[in-house]
């Protein structure tokens, strides 16, 4: 077997240290999943004429200004007339220690996890939307929002009674109308001409009778308004291709969380027309877009969602995954050979008592703490039975995400209820009076084309008498109930950012929040089906739960087949085909042995129990 060694391209000289060369993967707690890693590297032959002297081309690279640029480093191995490629990836020059002719310095393995740690905070989304034509306003959608605040009942009081008033008169008006019509004998052009007249002046009361509705309306109940959002699942193949990667999650691909939405910080509003004396603040237009977009890095993203979900990152070839840190992509592939090491620990400093998975709340809505059941959830775990005085059970571990819950408009206010029966009452005045008026301006629009053709025939110049406009039927009471089901918000302004499970429609008004909204975006469920795997207690999915013996074994035989086995799949079995997850290892590809950390999934205590808190804020 023999070992090469490429810096941007070009083969050097092995390293000083390549005998005590390894090659370790760290299988994290913070993820759960692989990251890889060299040792460092020692270069350097103190040739300056040597055209493969690594130190001189590592040299060049940083003299050239380089520095934060890496190199690229690629290592191959012959082994049995076949090249395999053992790493790619760059040498960190920021970080190297540079001494005369001699240079030690890090290796990181492109597109693995130490790649996606070290760079994935350089980028923002809003840096993202500006300077690369990776996503654009077409990828936000608007979702509407109503504002819970009270009324303005003084000016809303006025209006009502001057709407009565017109009511009053517009009943009035038609009355005398239709008694009018009764008495005539005989149809004259007079007659036509005044009952034309009183038409449109009953047809100007029932367009000032629908202004006033409206105006009513946009004082005792806040008009309905729009913020751009954007989705999870957006999100995340936005902040992976910006990297290179494709993006896949069985968790954010599938229902509920393919319709989980992000509505970031919203400080500026928009200032639009001023609606019955008073300014209207936010976007009250359906396709009018603001920014959607995550209000930080990539990586806080991520780390987000890896919070949310107890997920972990997986690198495959160009792919990201994230995933349950528990998902096993496939089989367990390599079988630890047996050793005679059978001394083992038990993953006591995984448990801990007390665990917490928790929302954020947003003082300046307080619908996300009136409405405080399911934003918390704390799980006590304690011995069963026994002398409790003695427990050594200990540590807390906290899961506080930085969204708090959008909420759904679930009930009209006692405002809107009564608005809804006096708006019932008069659409079906308003609407009745609105067929016949229709009907009515037809036949005159009709007589008036009429007069013009005959005007026509006898030579006499056109007179261009415009058509009556046709009114609208009015839908009050449509209007308010159409608000239940959309996000609620104390408020225009978004101090904390919302996640919310949408039922998207093709028309924004008609977009509500999910009625499943508040039982997914719950702790207790996001507890119950994804942070449960933490739990020492056994469960159907979990028979053995999270408990795990460790073992630790030096010299183990390792080739370079097996290497390929554990970058795949960090899930194994041991000789006694028990399954388990490597910990760390680190191959030593010169004498092809390995030194390994592995737990296995074994049932060692039933003797604890566990206490779900879910307060309600009360």
């Amino acid at each position: 077997m023999q070992i090469n060694y490429y810096i941007n391209g070009q083969e050097v000289n092995r390293p000083l240290n390549y005998k005590e060369l390894s090659i370790e993967l760290n299988f994290d707690k913070d993820n759960n999943s692989q990251s890889t890693s060299l040792t460092s590297f020692e270069w350097g032959l103190g040739d300056q004429l040597d055209g493969n002297d690594a130190a001189r081309l590592i040299n060049a690279h940083k003299e050239s200004g380089l520095c934060f640029e890496g190199l690229p480093l690629e290592i191959e191995l012959e082994h049995v007339g076949t090249t395999y490629t053992l790493f790619d990836g760059y040498l960190n020059t920021a970080t190297a220690l540079y001494d005369c002719d001699k240079v030690i310095i890090q290796a990181i393995e492109k597109k693995k996890l130490d790649y996606v740690n070290e760079v994935f905070d350089s980028k923002s989304y809003a840096y993202i939307y500006e300077k690369e034509n990776i996503f654009t306003d077409a990828d936000f959608l608007n979702v509407p929002y109503v504002l819970s605040e009270l009324p303005e009942t003084k000016d809303a009081l006025l209006a009502s009674l001057s709407g009565a008033f017109l009511v009053i008169t517009l009943i009035g008006e038609i009355q005398e109308l239709k008694e009018y019509i009764q008495g005539i004998a005989t149809l004259a052009w007079e007659d036509i001409v005044k009952i034309s007249l009183r038409a449109i002046y009953i047809i100007g009361l029932v367009v000032l009778i629908v202004k006033l509705m409206k105006e009513i309306l946009d004082l005792l109940i806040q008009p309905v308004k729009y913020h751009s959002v954007m989705s999870e699942l957006k999100h995340c193949q936005i902040g992976a291709e910006s990297f290179g990667f494709t993006f896949a999650s069985s968790i954010l691909e599938n229902a509920p969380f393919k319709d989980s939405y992000i509505l970031p910080e919203k400080y500026s509003m928009n200032i639009g027309e001023t609606k019955n004396g008073n300014l209207l603040f936010g976007n009250d237009k359906q396709n009018t877009k603001n920014l959607g977009y995550f209000n930080g890095t990539v990586g806080d993203f991520f780390r987000e969602m890896k919070k949310k979900y107890n997920a972990k990152i997986i690198i495959q070839g160009s792919t990201l995954r994230l995933e349950r840190k528990d998902w096993v992509g496939s089989a367990n592939n390599y079988i630890v050979p047996p050793v005679d090491q059978t001394d083992y620990k038990l993953n006591s400093e995984d448990l801990k008592s007390n665990y917490v998975v928790r929302f954020a709340t947003d003082i300046n809505d307080k619908n996300t703490i009136q409405r405080y059941e399911g934003v918390s959830t704390q799980v006590i775990t304690s011995p069963l039975g026994g002398r409790t005085d003695y427990t050594i059970l200990s540590g807390l571990e906290t899961n506080a995400l930085v969204f708090a819950r959008g909420l759904r408009k679930s009930q009209l206010t006692n405002v809107e209820k009564i608005m809804t029966v006096i708006f019932d009452l008069i659409d079906g005045q308003i609407n009745t009076i609105v067929f016949l008026i229709n009907g009515f301006t037809a036949g005159i629009n009709a007589a008036f084309d009429g007069v013009s053709t005959i005007l026509t025939l006898l030579g006499i110049p056109n007179l261009d008498i415009p058509d009556i406009p046709k009114l609208n039927y009015s839908n009050f009471v449509g209007t308010i109930q159409g608000r239940i089901g959309m996000l609620l918000m104390e408020n225009d302004f978004v101090d904390v950012p919302k996640c919310i499970i949408l039922d998207v429609l093709s028309k924004p008004s008609d977009t509500k929040v999910s009625l499943d909204d508040t039982l997914y975006n719950n702790s207790l469920y996001l507890y119950d089906n994804f942070h449960f795997i933490e739990s020492f207690i056994p469960s159907d999915e979990k028979p053995n739960a999270n408990q795990y013996l460790i073992y630790e074994k030096e010299g183990v035989p390792f080739c370079f087949d097996d290497y390929e086995l554990v970058t795949n799949s960090s899930f194994i079995q041991d000789d006694l085909q028990r399954s388990g997850e490597l910990i760390s290892l680190k191959w030593n590809p010169e004498q092809e042995t390995a030194s390994m950390e592995f737990k296995i999934n074994e049932l060692y205590t039933d003797k604890l129990t566990e206490t779900k808190i879910t307060p309600d804020g009360k």
